[in-house]
């Protein structure tokens, strides 16, 4: 599912990774991405990737959702596995202008432009 402010992907039969694609604190689209989850049925787990937002540190997260809700006493920092990682960093060598017009440092784009472009 598409949204100017996330992008979901299927990692398997109960587990997604939301990828953000903007700046803003999650909290201004949680609710838009808690009625994409029950559109899509039983979701257990949700990976969290906050590159726009974070960078290459402190980038991937986890949570879990329970029907309705997704249970933030759950929602941890995580080192993601390289498959996840792996799908992230094709949507976004795909998406390089996210990266051009967001509020990143010049530095961090570098950077970023440099591992989503080189397979892991």
């Amino acid at each position: 599912m598409i949204n100017n402010d996330y992008h979901i992907l299927k990692l398997d039969s109960f587990s997604y990774l939301v990828i953000t694609t903007t700046w803003r604190r999650t909290g201004y689209y949680l609710d838009s991405i808690i009625k994409d989850f029950n559109e899509l049925g039983d979701i257990k787990t949700v990976f969290f990737d906050f590159l726009m937002k974070n960078g290459l540190n402190d980038r991937f997260y986890k949570a879990e959702f329970n029907k309705t809700e997704l249970r933030f006493k759950s929602f941890i920092p995580i080192e993601v596995d390289k498959e996840i990682e792996n799908k992230a960093n094709a949507y976004f060598s795909q998406k390089l202008d996210l990266l051009r017009d967001s509020p990143l440092t010049p530095a961090q784009k570098f950077l970023i432009r440099k591992k989503v472009s080189t397979p892991i």
